[in-house]
C-alpha cells in the first residue's frame, strides 16, 4: 500500500477546485479573494480518515501551460475531475478533453515503463455546486464511467454548502489506496483473473482440512487472522445466507465454496467496500497490482556467520501442512498429494534439490520426514529462497507470525549438521549414504538405479549416541579435491576391510580434513567380510589411537545397516563423542591376518601395535582437531 497519496484537481474554469480545497482547510467557504490557484497543501496521516499523508494540487491553465499539466499528471496518484453540476459544458469536457489528456499523459509515462496497473490513473468525478441541484443527476453519469474505465467513482458536493467535502477528498484517497482496476473488470462485471488467482490461493491456505469448504472455524480464524475480531455464528449464517440466495453452488452444507468465496468478494466491490478485499490481500502479502510483495516474502536477513535452521514454529506448520494433504493418512505424499501440497506457490519450485535422498516409502513417495529434511537443508544452504517459499506457502497466515518466525540462526544448540563422506574409490561411499535411509545394498541392486542416479547427498534425523537428542544429518559425498575450508561439521572416512590397499589413502585425507579443523570418523566399510591387515604405515585402530580418534566404526549395509554407526557419526558432528577404544573393531580378528604369512615378522608387527596401544595414554576428552 502507497505510503502517501497525491491528489490533483483538474477542469474547467470556474467550477470551483480552489474553493473546494479551501473550504476542506478552513471549513469555511470563501466568500471573496479567492486566488486562482490554491498552493499544494499537506494533510498529515493522523488528521484522515484512511491514515496517510495526502497531498492536494489545484491546478489552473491561466497560471500553468499544457506542459506543467501533463507533468502534474505523471506525478499524481488519483486525479479529480471538476465539473459543475449546473453547467453541461463542464460535463461534456469530461469526454472531449480531460479523459483523453489523462490518457495521453499516462501514455507517454508508459513508453518508460510496463506495468498497466500501476501506470493507470484512477479518476474520481466530482460534480461541484450541487446546493442548488434539486435531484442529483449521478445517474446521467454512468454513460462517461461506462465509457472511461479509469473513473473510480462520482460524488456531488457543494463548497458553498459545506457539502460532502471531506468525502470528496476520501474518495480520492481510497481511489489510490483500494483501487477497482486491479480487482475488478466493470465491464464483464466480474473480478480480474488477476484477483481470481490471488484470492483462489487464498482459499485453499484457509481451507485447513484440504476438504474444498471454508466451515465456520476456517471463516472464523481468517475474520480474526484478516479483521482482527471473530465473526459470530448469526453472522457467519448470514453471509452464507446471501450466498445462497445469489449462486447456487456457493454453499455445500454449511461451508463456503471457492466459488462463494469469489462471489463474497466480487460483491464487496460493486458496492464500494473495495477495503474488505484489499485488507485480505494485503494480509497475505499482495500489493497494490494484486501480486506478492518482494518485501513480503524478502524480509531482511540479519548479518551472521551461523547458517539458518526451522524453528518448533515453522516445524509445525510444515507438520500440519504435510497432515492436510495427506488424504490417506500414510506419512506420505503421492504425486497428487504432492501437487497439491505446493499449489499455493504460484508455480514457484520447492527450495529443495530433487536428487538429495531423504525418506520415502516403497513406491517412492516423499514422507513426512522427507519434507522436513528437505526444508531443514534448503534452509541451511539458501535461506532466502526458503523464507520466500514459506511465505507462500502461507506460513505468516497460518501461524499469525512474521516470515522471520520460521528461522533462528543458532551459534549453539544447533540441530543440523553436515558430514562429508570420503574415501578411496570403491569403497561403498555411496552405499553409505544411501543406508541412512535404511536402504540396503540388496536393496539398491534390486531397484537397478543407475550408478549415475545414484544420490550422493542424503539427510535425515539421526539421533546422537549417548543422549536423547536428535539432529538432521545431512551426508555429502565429496570427490578427490583437498578440502580448502571447515565446510562441513565432520568427516566420515570410508576404507575397505577386504582390501589390503584401502586404508592408505585415509591417512592423507585424514590430514587434509584436519588442517582445517574437521573433526574425523573413521568408517570400517564392509565390516561383516574378512578383515586383511592394511598395507599402510600404521594399522586403523593404530592410527585412530596414535590422533586420538575414536576407533573405526564397523559398518555394513549388505542385508543389515549397521545403524549405530551413523549415531557416532552424529555425535562427532555434535562434538560430544568422546569414546576412545584400544579394542579392536568387531569382527573376525583373526582375519587380521589373513593372506599374511605368520612368522617372525608378522609376530614383530602385531608385537608393535599392541606395545603402541598400551603406551599411549587413555585420553579422557576428544583433542581439538
Amino acid at each position: 500500500m502507497k505510503k502517501s497519496v497525491r491528489i490533483l484537481l483538474v477542469g474547467d474554469r470556474g467550477v470551483g477546485k480552489t474553493s473546494l480545497i479551501l473550504t476542506l482547510l478552513s471549513d469555511v467557504f470563501p466568500e471573496q479573494d479567492i486566488p486562482l490557484r490554491s498552493a499544494e497543501v499537506t494533510i498529515p496521516g493522523d488528521v484522515n480518515p484512511l491514515g496517510v499523508p495526502t497531498h492536494i494540487v489545484d491546478y489552473n491553465a491561466e497560471e500553468q501551460d499544457e506542459n506543467c499539466l501533463f507533468e502534474e499528471l505523471i506525478a499524481a496518484d488519483v486525479v479529480c475531475i471538476v465539473y459543475d453540476v449546473m453547467d453541461l459544458n463542464t460535463v461534456r469536457n469530461i469526454s472531449d478533453y480531460w479523459m483523453p489528456t489523462v490518457r495521453q499523459a499516462v501514455q507517454e509515462e508508459r513508453n518508460h515503463e510496463s506495468d498497466d496497473y500501476s501506470l493507470r490513473r484512477p479518476i474520481v468525478l466530482v460534480g461541484n455546486k450541487a446546493d442548488d441541484l434539486i435531484e442529483s443527476n449521478v445517474e446521467t453519469m454512468s454513460d462517461i464511467m461506462n465509457t472511461w474505465s479509469e473513473i473510480e467513482s462520482c460524488i456531488e458536493c457543494s463548497a458553498r454548502a459545506m457539502k460532502n467535502i471531506t468525502e470528496v477528498f476520501y474518495y480520492a484517497q481510497k481511489a489510490v489506496l483500494h483501487p477497482t482496476a486491479p480487482l475488478y473488470i466493470p465491464e464483464r462485471r466480474c473480478l480480474s483473473d488477476r484477483a481470481k488467482q490471488a484470492l483462489s490461493r487464498i482459499f485453499r491456505i484457509c481451507d485447513e482440512d484440504n476438504d474444498g469448504l471454508l466451515m465456520h472455524s476456517d471463516l472464523n480464524l481468517f475474520q480474526k487472522r484478516c479483521f482482527g475480531v471473530p465473526l459470530p455464528n448469526r453472522s457467519l449464517n448470514d453471509v452464507l445466507s446471501i450466498v445462497k440466495r445469489h449462486i447456487n453452488d456457493g454453499v455445500i452444507g454449511n461451508g463456503l465454496t471457492l466459488a462463494g468465496f469469489l462471489f463474497l468478494h466480487s460483491l464487496f466491490i460493486q458496492r464500494g467496500r473495495h477495503e474488505t478485499t484489499w485488507t485480505v490481500l494485503r494480509k497475505f502479502g499482495y500489493d497494490d497490482q494484486v501480486e506478492i510483495n518482494k518485501e513480503y516474502t524478502h524480509p531482511s536477513l540479519p548479518a551472521t556467520r551461523s547458517k539458518a535452521e526451522l524453528t518448533a514454529t515453522a516445524v509445525h506448520f510444515l507438520l500440519e501442512l504435510v497432515n492436510k494433504y495427506d488424504a490417506d493418512g500414510d506419512g506420505c505424499l503421492s504425486p497428487t498429494e504432492l501437487h497439491a501440497f505446493t499449489s499455493t506457490t504460484c508455480n514457484l519450485p520447492p527450495p529443495w534439490n530433487s536428487e538429495v535422498a531423504v525418506d520415502m516409502n516403497a513406491q517412492g513417495w516423499i514422507s513426512t520426514r522427507g519434507i522436513l529434511a528437505h526444508v531443514a537443508l534448503a534452509l541451511r544452504e539458501d535461506a532466502t529462497r526458503t523464507l520466500e517459499w514459506l511465505a507462500y506457502m502461507g506460513f505468516p497466515y497460518l501461524e499469525d507470525s512474521c516470515l522471520l518466525d520460521a528461522v533462528h540462526w543458532p551459534s549453539t544448540k544447533r540441530t543440523t549438521f553436515v558430514c562429508d563422506v570420503a574415501g578411496p574409490r570403491g569403497v561403498g561411499k555411496t552405499c553409505f549414504i544411501q543406508a541412512l535411509l535404511g536402504r540396503t545394498l540388496n536393496y539398491t541392486i534390486a531397484s537397478n538405479i543407475p550408478a549415475q542416479k545414484k544420490p550422493s547427498v542424503a539427510i535425515t534425523s539421526v539421533n546422537v549416541s549417548g543422549t536423547n537428542d536428535n539432529i538432521w544429518l545431512i551426508l555429502k559425498e565429496v570427490g578427490e579435491e583437498r578440502p580448502t575450508a571447515q565446510k562441513a561439521d565432520a568427516v566420515a572416512i570410508l576404507y575397505d576391510v577386504t582390501n589390503a590397499r584401502s586404508f592408505e589413502q585415509c591417512a592423507r585425507l585424514y590430514d587434509d580434513y584436519a588442517s582445517v579443523g574437521v573433526p574425523t570418523l573413521i568408517i570400517a566399510a564392509k565390516s561383516d567380510q574378512n578383515h586383511v591387515l592394511q598395507d599402510s604405515a600404521q594399522q586403523p585402530l593404530d592410527f585412530c589411537v596414535s590422533r586420538r580418534l575414536p576407533p573405526p566404526a564397523p559398518f555394513t549395509c549388505v542385508q543389515t545397516i549397521t545403524s549405530h554407526t551413523y549415531n557416532k557419526v552424529a555425535a562427532v558432528c555434535v562434538g560430544c563423542l568422546t569414546e576412545i577404544s584400544t579394542s579392536p573393531p568387531p569382527g573376525n580378528a583373526a582375519a587380521l591376518l589373513t593372506g599374511v604369512a605368520v612368522g617372525v615378522s608378522a609376530a614383530a608387527i602385531i608385537g608393535l601395535v599392541l606395545h603402541k596401544v598400551w603406551q599411549s595414554p587413555k585420553p579422557r576428552t576428544l583433542a581439538r582437531f
